[in-house]
C-alpha cells in the first residue's frame, strides 16, 4: 500500500512550481547529509523541523522509510510571500514561499513510500506544543537556527520525543563568527542542562543528540568530531 500526504492548512493559490526550473537548494546539500541520516530507525514515527522546499525530505523517506513523517514549515507565515536573497538557495531571492512549497509536494509526491506523511504550516515550537509526549522517534532541525529557538525547540522535544529516540541537526558551527553559530551554542547549552549526550558530530556540520541513559548503540564510539 503506497503512503498518503496529508496537508494540515489550505495551501495559497499561489502554490506552483517556479517558472524558473528552479529546484531548491544544491544536490550537495543533501549529500552531505547522507551520513547521519543513516542513524535514523526505520519503520519509525519522525519530524523535521524545517522544510523549506522538501529536497531533504525526500532523502529521509528515502533513507528511513517512516511509518508516519511530520513536516513543519512557516513558510509564508514566518517570510512573507518571497524569500530574501539568501543566493542560490532562494535563486536570488526570486523563490516565493508558497512555490517553495510546491516544490515539497513535488519532491514528495516523486519518492512518496509506504508511510503516511503530513504536512503542517506552522512554526515548530507552536507544532511540538501541539502533540503528545514521547510520540516521536527521532526529528531533524533545520529551521530558524538561531540560538533561543533552538533551545526552546530541544527542550520541548526532550518530552516529545521516546526516550528511546534521537534528535539529528544541521549547522554545528563551533566557530562563533558563524552566522549560525547558535545552533552550535544551544545543543552546548541542552546537553549541559539535560540528561542528553551528544553523540555525533561531523565535519559536514551535523549533529545527533540522545537520553543519556539509552544512548547505545550510538554511545561516545561512534563520536565523531569535527
Amino acid at each position: 500500500m503506497s503512503g498518503r500526504i496529508f496537508l494540515h492548512f489550505n495551501p495559497p493559490e499561489q502554490a506552483v512550481l517556479p517558472p524558473s526550473g528552479f529546484r531548491g537548494p544544491p544536490e550537495s546539500e543533501v549529500t552531505r547529509r547522507a551520513e547521519i541520516l543513516k542513524l535514523i530507525p526505520k519503520a519509525s514515527i519522525g519530524a523535521e523541523l524545517g522544510v523549506f522546499c522538501g529536497n531533504l525530505s525526500a532523502a529521509l523517506i528515502a533513507q528511513a522509510r517512516p511509518t508516519r513523517l511530520h513536516l513543519i514549515d512557516p513558510w509564508w507565515k514566518a517570510n512573507g510571500d518571497f524569500y530574501a536573497d539568501w543566493g542560490t538557495y532562494t535563486d536570488f531571492g526570486r523563490l516565493g514561499t508558497a512555490q517553495a512549497y510546491a516544490l515539497t509536494i513535488d519532491n514528495l509526491v516523486r519518492g512518496l513510500g509506504e508511510g503516511d506523511v503530513h504536512i503542517h504550516n506552522e512554526f515548530s515550537t507552536d507544532w511540538l506544543n501541539s502533540i503528545p509526549d514521547n510520540y516521536l522517534d527521532w526529528a531533524y532541525i533545520d529551521s530558524s537556527h538561531a540560538f533561543e529557538q533552538t533551545l526552546q525547540e530541544l527542550y520541548l522535544l526532550e518530552r516529545k520525543v521516546k526516550k528511546t529516540g534521537i534528535v539529528f541537526g544541521d549547522d554545528f558551527y563551533p566557530n562563533e563568527n558563524h552566522q549560525h553559530h547558535g545552533v552550535y551554542q544551544a545543543v552546548q547549552k541542552f546537553t549541559r542542562e539535560a540528561a542528553y549526550d551528544l553523540v555525533y558530530a561531523d565535519a559536514n556540520m551535523q549533529w545527533a543528540i540522545k537520553p543519556a541513559p539509552h544512548n547505545a548503540p550510538y554511545g561516545t564510539s561512534r563520536l565523531t568530531t569535527i
